[in-house]
């Protein structure tokens, strides 16, 4: 039989967890908004025939690169700011606003789950206090 104090710790073990794992995730959300993505090197941009490309199509390219870093990495946010970007510039409209669809599909979902892990945690701490 598990007593009260440590299932009341285990219940405030697990909100400091989930209070210091999104603290992280803002944080991180923060600093790539902040300095605008300076910080990914330009290597990452993997540009083929780059001498045939017009400006605007490097620039094109860069940008739904540095998206799709992103994007790989589940950094969403800044990943739909770049996609924004491009989106701006009118070069496969298409492609660019199914990029920013899934980035707006996958932060809907990890809304979702934040909404669980707050309700399951209210559930538990309310439950300790009834159980009391």
């Amino acid at each position: 039989m598990i007593s009260e104090v440590s299932f009341l710790e285990g219940i405030i073990l697990c909100v400091r967890n989930l209070n210091s794992y999104l603290q992280i995730l803002l944080e991180v959300n923060r600093i790539f908004v902040t300095f605008e993505l300076n910080i990914i090197p330009s290597v990452m941009a993997h540009h083929t025939e780059e001498t045939s490309l017009s400006p605007a199509e490097r620039e094109f390219i860069d940008l739904m690169q540095h998206g799709d870093d992103l994007l790989k990495i589940e950094l969403l946010r800044p990943a739909k700011k770049w996609y924004q970007r491009a989106l701006r510039l009118n070069m496969e409209t298409k492609k660019v606003e199914q990029k920013i669809a899934e980035c707006d599909r996958l932060l809907a979902f990890e809304l979702k789950v934040i909404k669980i892990l707050v309700a399951v945690t209210a559930v538990l701490i309310l439950a300790f206090y009834l159980l009391k």
